[in-house]
């Protein structure tokens, strides 16, 4: 493959750019020395695969359990992570195999996680909305709706409005628009809401 361009990414490393950028990645300035990278020579696919596999694909391992140290994350998370710190996909692809391999990612689990935290917490569009925007697959979505019962919605959007509204007159016609609103945006239906606003107005 012929290097096009070899320019600064930050101090520390640089970005190679293969065939007019149709593969880019980046590299320590020390590596590109010792590799002895040029702009305008070839580089062999032998040569090729001996960064990715030397370099690049340990290197993008080490960075998505740093990222994963704080918290569980989607195997989609994980995917964009490596995207933004320019790792070609065919690496992207091999450490998310690794990854998956030692359970250090699993949807299925996340999903369980997410749905035993948030349930009971938020509504059940809300909390399948916030999965779907993770990236879990359509199976892991099926899976999560299952585990949670549409009969709690109506206990779960009152609680919601009774903290939204502290402090605030639901007999005022605006704030009862803002607070229908706000729970519409997070996914409760029109009976929930309705029930929810019955109630309090019951406590007035």
């Amino acid at each position: 493959m012929y290097i096009s361009s070899i320019t600064d990414h930050d101090k520390k490393r640089k970005r190679i750019s293969l065939d007019n950028g149709r593969l880019i990645f980046l590299l320590y300035r020390g590596e590109c020395g010792k590799l002895r990278l040029r702009e305008g020579e070839e580089l062999s696919e032998e040569e090729l695969q001996c960064i990715f596999r030397d370099i690049l694909e340990p290197r993008a391992k080490k960075r998505a359990l740093y990222y994963l140290k704080s918290s569980d994350k989607t195997e989609k998370e994980v995917k964009r992570k490596l995207k933004e710190s320019l790792y070609p996909e065919e690496i992207i692809e091999k450490a998310l195999e690794y990854l998956k391999g030692h359970k250090f990612v699993d949807d299925s689990r996340y999903v369980e996680n997410f749905v035993d935290t948030k349930k009971g917490k938020a509504s059940k569009r809300e909390i399948l909305r916030k999965l779907r925007q993770k990236g879990v697959s359509p199976e892991a979505l099926e899976k999560a709706a299952e585990c949670i019962a549409d009969d709690d919605e109506y206990d779960i959007c009152r609680r919601t409005l009774e903290k939204y509204t502290r402090g605030r007159d639901l007999r005022d016609p605006k704030e009862r628009a803002r607070a229908y609103r706000y729970l519409a945006g997070k996914g409760y239906s029109y009976d929930a809401i309705s029930g929810a606003l019955g109630s309090m107005d019951e406590m007035d």
